[in-house]
């Protein structure tokens, strides 16, 4: 009987664990998810000796969103629930071994280590369930499904390694967890540091200046989507600043992300905004002059200290049980990332902060904490559940409405000010897609199209999801689509064609592609519908914009232990939630041609509250004043925490105490 092989990464470490499966259970067919090299040569050795059939096998999506009953959020949701029982435990661990540490910074590290195994585990278990389905497909036996990962000792340590008859068997694969790369790799970079420093100190060479800027106070903005502005983009790392009256010599944009580096046009953008611009990451610096990159060296003392302060940790660790070394690894590792930043900040005068690190290892508020930074922020997404990336520990966080609030903190967040905003998303718009979205409906409907639908995605491939809609559009000319993609998704099925049915759908005249810039509410607001999928930010965002809105739920969520954060389920069934593109093809349908058997499809005014309570398009307008507030509090001489708890006293006297959720 044949076998099949799941490997999580594919290198010269997967040697053991595919000898003793391949010989074990032979013949075998290897699927990877990343590779190296190596990891290939490996897999070419096992099919020349014939212990593996055929060549391995790359998987190009894990995660099967768009089928039936994927499972895709219930999984993230029993990763949430393990985990989080095991909070109080971590804590306790890093309690002891940190005694002498700020407690806020403990606090912090353990929801870090909390959230790096959320993340882990969700993938693990992701790639547990293709087995599955693999498994299904290919008529085997689920026992001759084998996954293979680095971190499948954690199923055992959160007490998630289920019993029940269908789940496969998951191998570990060195090392485990990756604990003694993050127990010793510290450790390794401080005596370098530390030669490094002693060279310099025996050679008299000349340390670089350590200067902290002078004046006032100043903001760090981290890039991730650029700053073209809040009418040429869905996104504006400056949303916040851009209708206040805070100067822009108060700003300073960091570069540190391979996929927005410094190059001159930004750099001359930034220099007419009046705000400066540096970069923390040397790999990813572009045309940043080398005056512009960060870099800060510690004292020989300062060197000497991190070497043993990370190798106490790091023996802690290797002497310990597997529960404990993990947490050990992960702490040591998140205050080694967080300790160069915090000089950073220190150096720039940074006592605020925006950053887009939300998931996984806690260092940015770490950093941000040992620098005595406020870290300020707001959600970019509306949340389906708890997930590793919904746990919070920042000083402010701005949140939407009700729906959202509840996923946060019932996801442990720690976050010690929660104000409610609204949604500035709704402030952002590319108004010339917009323009063209509405030209292009107008023009289809003078034709002979009478129904428009808009599609959004999510990060995660749907390739089912768009080949249904496309083959409704080519059989059906009355129909007109757009195509609102984050990019990833909709580039994939494109280059993949989906056996001439893409090209098929062009040739219609009917589909339009918006920019990867446009907003959701720029295409919402040119179709009759928008439909959704895997995510519902997007729809969401419409519907405050007046958009009636569809939902494709291929997993039920409102069948299983999710129900409570089902907002859009909560309307009742044939309204804006279908768990099959079938019949949510059938009802819009029967609107067009009657629309008085279902007036309210896709209306979810009842519940619009929940999502944003003032849809006033002011959202940015309120983060902004309350960073204008704190940083006034600090110019008349007031600590961070006092300026905070001063900014908060004004937003609740200004949109209502019942705004301000929490505050310390």
């Amino acid at each position: 009987m044949h076998t099949l092989v799941l490997v999580g990464n594919l290198c010269g470490l997967s040697i053991l664990p595919l000898l003793k499966i391949c010989i074990k259970m032979r013949p075998a067919t290897i699927y990877y998810f990343k590779a190296s090299r190596l990891g290939l040569g490996l897999a070419f050795l096992l099919k020349m000796v014939k212990l593996v059939s055929g060549n391995p096998r790359k998987v190009k999506d894990s995660y099967l969103s768009d089928i039936a009953l994927n499972g895709l959020s219930e999984s993230r949701f029993e990763v949430f629930e393990a985990c989080i029982k095991n909070q109080s435990k971590i804590s306790k661990l890093i309690d002891k071994c940190l005694p002498t540490m700020d407690s806020n910074c403990r606090e912090v590290c353990a929801i870090g280590v909390r959230k790096q195994w959320q993340l882990w585990l969700e993938d693990l278990l992701i790639k547990r369930n293709l087995g599955k389905i693999l498994a299904q497909e290919t008529g085997i036996l689920s026992s001759r499904v084998i996954l293979v990962s680095s971190v499948a000792s954690l199923l055992d340590l959160v007490n998630l390694d289920s019993k029940k008859s269908d789940d496969i068997e998951v191998l570990i694969q060195p090392f485990e967890n990756n604990t003694l790369v993050y127990l010793f790799g510290p450790v390794f970079i401080c005596i370098v540091q530390l030669l490094a420093s002693l060279f310099r100190s025996l050679f008299f060479l000349r340390k670089e200046a350590s200067v902290e800027e002078k004046g006032k106070a100043r903001i760090g903005v981290a890039a991730v989507w650029g700053f073209q502005g809040i009418d040429k983009n869905r996104v504006d790392d400056f949303y916040w600043w851009r209708k206040s009256l805070i100067s822009p010599e108060r700003l300073v944009y960091m570069f540190e992300r391979e996929d927005i580096q410094p190059t001159e046009g930004r750099l001359s953008s930034l220099k007419k905004l009046g705000i400066d611009s540096i970069a923390l990451n040397t790999k990813y610096s572009g045309d940043a002059p080398d005056s512009m990159i960060m870099r800060h060296q510690h004292s020989l003392r300062a060197n000497f200290q991190n070497v043993c302060f990370y190798s106490k940790l790091a023996l802690r660790g290797l002497f310990t049980d597997r529960f404990s070394r993990s947490v050990i690894s992960l702490v040591s590792y998140q205050l080694y990332k967080s300790e160069e930043l915090r000089n950073i900040y220190k150096k720039l005068n940074l006592l605020g902060l925006f950053h887009f690190e939300e998931g996984g290892l806690e260092h940015v508020n770490l950093s941000a904490i040992r620098s005595n930074v406020i870290r300020i922020g707001s959600h970019w997404t509306c949340n389906n559940a708890p997930n590793h990336s919904t746990p919070r520990s920042h000083n402010v966080y701005f949140i939407w409405g009700a729906h959202d609030l509840k996923v946060f903190l019932d996801s442990g967040s720690t976050v010690k000010n929660m104000l409610i905003s609204g949604c500035f998303l709704s402030d952002l718009s590319n108004k010339d897609a917009r323009n063209k979205s509405v030209k292009a409906v107008q023009y289809m409907k003078s034709q002979e199209v009478r129904y428009s639908l808009a599609l959004f995605d999510n990060s995660l491939p749907v390739p089912n999801f768009y080949q249904f809609f496309l083959q409704w559009l080519v059989d059906d000319p009355a129909l007109g689509l757009l195509i609102k993609s984050k990019g990833r998704c909709w580039n994939l099925v494109r280059e993949e064609g989906l056996e001439g049915l893409v090209e098929q759908a062009v040739k219609t005249g009917r589909l339009v592609v918006m920019d990867h810039t446009a907003s959701p509410t720029d295409a919402a607001m040119a179709a009759d519908f928008s439909v959704g999928v895997t995510s519902i930010s997007a729809i969401a965002v419409s519907a405050l914009e007046g958009a009636r809105v569809l939902y494709v739920d291929y997993e039920k969520l409102d069948q299983g232990p999710l129900k409570r954060y089902n907002l859009l389920h909560s309307l009742g069934p044939k309204r804006c939630v279908f768990y099959d593109p079938e019949s949510l093809k059938e009802a819009v349908l029967e609107y067009f041609i009657n629309p008085g058997t279902n007036p309210y499809l896709g209306d979810v005014s009842p519940v619009l509250d929940r999502i944003d309570p003032f849809r006033d398009g002011k959202a940015s307008q309120r983060i902004g004043e309350f960073v204008a507030g704190y940083l006034e509090g600090l110019d008349t001489g007031s600590s961070p925490d006092d300026a905070v708890r001063n900014a908060v006293d004004k937003y609740a006297e200004k949109w209502g105490k019942d705004k301000v959720i929490c505050s310390v």
